[in-house]
């Protein structure tokens, strides 16, 4: 075999220069991400959505919005002679989603952390997601704390706690309200299965999903079956939703072997 087909056949691994664009979730900010050590040549750069953190006004409080934000992000600050990771949690999940579908030119590989969609579009699901946006526009952060209540674990630190409600704190509350709907509630949401399903249809770059529960990794696995190259991982029911803050040594372990199976090495000049 020739040194060229070798270089090209060749896959990332920890002593190749990478990019990790990290997408942090609905009320968080680059902070989520705090704790997470990457290999050393991996350079992390993390999207802050608008209405969060420094970007509390940046509007409109829309996926739309914040994912073509992220595409303009990745064109200002990653090289293209560098592969390119995108990690996103949560809400993130829908940005990289319709990254990965649209400008398949700007990634070479998907990680999604227990991501906000794929949700059921049953009328009792919907109908709970209705009440859910009314109990956010009448008490955004009363209503988020409820919501950070089931989200936390045992495997949480006190001090992830804190700093994720300290990015709750930072959130311009209308945005909580803005984003639920358009995640599960606008004519352009992606969050209900059938949406999130026709999106992901058009994905072309490989996937990693990490999920708490196998059944949510079976939902990963049903959206492009066969065709997408896709990994799954449920850590297990007794994790929560912070994922990457819970086991942060275990999410890059799992994040640099499915690199290692799936995520072209650069080629050397």
């Amino acid at each position: 075999m020739s040194d060229s087909i070798e270089a090209a056949a060749r896959t990332l691994n920890a002593d190749d220069e990478a990019y990790v664009v990290l997408v942090h979730g609905w009320g968080g900010s680059p902070e989520a991400w705090r704790g997470v050590e990457w290999p050393e040549r991996w350079r992390p750069l993390a999207y802050e959505l608008p209405g969060h953190g420094d970007r509390r006004g940046d509007r409109p409080f829309t996926i739309r919005h914040a994912a073509d934000g992220l595409a303009e992000f990745i064109r200002t600050h990653v090289e293209s002679d560098r592969p390119v990771i995108v990690v996103a949690h949560s809400m993130g999940g829908q940005l990289s989603l319709l990254l990965n579908a649209e400008h398949p030119e700007l990634l070479d590989g998907e990680v999604v952390i227990d991501p906000a969609y794929g949700a059921p579009d049953t009328p009792e699901e919907v109908a709970q997601h209705r009440k859910d946006l009314n109990d956010l526009r009448e008490r955004p952060y009363g209503t988020m704390l409820r919501f950070l209540h089931g989200a936390f674990s045992p495997y949480l630190s006190e001090a992830a706690k804190e700093s994720i409600l300290v990015d709750v704190g930072r959130t311009e509350p209308r945005s909580l309200a803005d984003y639920y709907w358009d995640e599960y509630l606008s004519d352009a949401q992606v969050g209900l299965y059938p949406a999130t399903k026709r999106v992901a249809a058009r994905r072309t770059r490989p996937v990693l999903g990490i999920y708490r529960t196998p059944d949510r990794a079976e939902m990963e696995e049903s959206l492009n079956p066969g065709i997408l190259p896709c990994r799954t991982e449920a850590w297990g029911a007794d994790h929560g939703h912070y994922l990457q803050l819970e086991a942060p040594d275990r999410l890059v372990g799992s994040i640099m072997a499915w690199a290692g199976e799936c995520i072209p090495a650069p080629v050397a000049a």
